[in-house]
Formats: structure tokens, C-alpha cells, sequence
């Protein structure tokens, strides 16, 4: 019985560990797209920004 137990906890173990490793890739993969996103979309902003003061000072 014992055994049993233990082969068992060794399957939900390692289903559990593929399910944690999944949801924090997907987690990471996230967040590096929202902070590329991000950070493309602030450059953007900035470039056509400093285009318009150069534009207008000029």
C-alpha cells in the first residue's frame, strides 16, 4: 500500500511540477511581450515627441 502511495504522489509530483513550469512560462512569455510592448510603444512616443519640438523650434 505504501508503495502504492508513493508511486502516485511521484505522478501527481510530476504532473504538478509541468503544470507549475507551464504557467510560469507562459507568466514570463507575458510579461516580456507587455514590457516590449511597452517599452516599443514609450520609444514611439518619444521619437515623434522630440520630432514635433524639433519641428516646431525650427
Amino acid at each position: 500500500i505504501l508503495n502504492r502511495l508513493k508511486q502516485t504522489y511521484i505522478i501527481i509530483h510530476k504532473k504538478l511540477c509541468r503544470h507549475i513550469h507551464i504557467v510560469t512560462y507562459i507568466q514570463l512569455y507575458l510579461h516580456i511581450h507587455i514590457v516590449t510592448y511597452i517599452h516599443s510603444y514609450t520609444y514611439t512616443y518619444t521619437l515623434s515627441h522630440t520630432y514635433t519640438v524639433i519641428l516646431t523650434h525650427t
